[in-house]
């Protein structure tokens, strides 16, 4: 996969291009998206980044409109009951997209079966919502997402936009993110899931981090999730690190 990093002030640049020349403005930086080409865009708050960070919500958003995408396979990001900050990005994405003009179709582990995995592969875009990472790639493990699923869907020109937590799943490395003891959402999480310890899709070679809130020349040194730190100095995986406001572009070679 090739991997294009576009920092804040390149997104600035993109939305600063209008809504028409944003796949335009887009492949000046390497990054093609036009129809029929595939990605995977991680993203730190995906269409819900506010703020200063709020033109990379609308590039995301241009991109969707002006691909001509019409139905898009939502994955929920945490289970129903849980924390109301795992469900943030759920309650607010949803209803974006919904008034953006989207046939949205939210999947969760209750739908796992051939049919529903038929379904979101046939869609074209797959959104991997934030929330809680392991919840994320347990939900990828009972729908038969593998990774081999996914990168045959990006090679045929399918989306997927992997949002914090689900970006996080979509590293090499995401039993060396997480420290069970200290985050409520493993406590909650189903009988049967595989836990903790299992890698992320690799479907890129290095642990995803989003949210830093400090990093230095070799590794990150204090992040806003709980239990990090030491996870991420103890665990020897490259880091890729997800800043507010940027995106991470990656494509089949």
């Amino acid at each position: 996969m090739t991997v294009r990093r576009l920092t804040k002030e390149d997104i600035e640049i993109v939305a600063d291009g209008g809504y028409e020349a944003t796949l335009a403005s887009l492949q000046r930086f390497g990054v093609n998206l036009t129809p029929g080409h595939g990605a995977v865009l991680l993203t730190p708050r995906g269409v819900t980044s506010t703020g200063n960070c709020g033109r990379l919500k609308h590039t995301l958003i241009n991109v969707l409109r002006t691909r001509g995408v019409k139905r898009i396979a939502f994955l929920c990001g945490a289970q129903q009951g849980a924390p109301a900050k795992e469900q943030k990005e759920l309650q607010e994405a949803l209803p974006l997209l919904d008034q953006c003009g989207f046939i949205v179709d939210t999947y969760g582990v209750s739908d796992g079966s051939e049919g529903a995995r038929t379904k979101i592969l046939d869609s074209e875009v797959i959104y991997l919502c934030g929330g809680a990472p392991l919840w994320i790639a347990a939900q990828l493990d009972w729908l038969g997402l593998n990774r081999e699923s996914l990168l045959h869907f990006v090679a045929g020109g399918g989306l997927i936009v992997a949002s914090s937590a689900g970006a996080m799943a979509l590293g090499c490395n995401l039993s060396g993110l997480v420290r069970a003891s200290r985050l409520a959402w493993v406590k909650q999480a189903p009988a049967g899931m595989r836990g903790y310890e299992q890698p992320g899709l690799g479907l890129i070679e290095e642990q995803v981090v989003p949210h830093p809130t400090r990093l230095d020349a070799l590794q990150v040194r204090a992040l806003a999730i709980t239990g990090v730190r030491e996870a991420v100095l103890k665990s020897g995986a490259p880091t890729h690190v997800l800043w507010d406001g940027e995106l991470t572009a990656l494509q089949l070679s």
